[in-house]
């Protein structure tokens, strides 16, 4: 790639043999990616799936508790 543009080329027999290699590997990487991906998910479902209450450990919207006020205790006058 130059100055973001393809450019063909043409290449030896052994370059060619090996640019193949090179792309039938990122199709492999690609698939095997897709694969593992699959499996998050799958295992994202049904961990899900597993809790009994479908609230427990969810979080609240609204951001965190506003400070609490403090109160002064009652003081006797003498």
């Amino acid at each position: 790639m130059v100055n973001g543009k393809t450019q063909s080329r043409l290449l030896t027999r052994e370059q060619a043999a090996a640019v193949k290699k090179q792309i039938e590997a990122g199709h492999q990487f690609r698939q095997d990616a897709e694969e593992y991906w699959r499996a998050c998910e799958v295992w994202a479902d049904q961990e899900l799936a597993g809790q009994a209450d479908p609230t427990a450990g969810a979080v609240k919207k609204g951001g965190s508790q506003p400070p609490s006020k403090r109160r002064s205790s009652k003081r006797s006058g003498g």
